[in-house]
């Protein structure tokens, strides 16, 4: 496995219930899209801006483009975990039958 690469937990008996990691995980995916949409109340505005210079704007913003960013990154990376647990779930159900 790479470094960089997303690790899902492994489904198994003596492991955590994977509808409670999901229902966590929903819970922590609701609250991020919160934070999201929030972001859009505090854009910086060049006006809180303009004493800085020319320059400070532009810096500002990519800020802020960068802080929602990492949110989305942490939302799709949840998003990927939970795809996983389900389809461990499921394999798990057909290889029972």
């Amino acid at each position: 496995m790479l470094e960089d690469e997303l690790t899902s937990p492994t489904i198994h008996i003596d492991g955590s219930d994977p509808r409670k990691m999901i229902q966590h995980i929903y819970l922590v995916l609701l609250s991020l899209s919160a934070a999201v949409e929030r972001m859009g109340a505090i854009v910086p505005n060049a006006r809180d801006y303009a004493s800085q210079g020319k320059g400070a704007i532009a810096v500002a913003m990519r800020q802020h483009s960068e802080r929602v960013a990492a949110l989305d990154k942490v939302r799709a990376d949840l998003l990927d975990i939970t795809l996983e647990i389900q389809a461990q779930v499921r394999a798990q159900k057909l290889a029972a039958y």
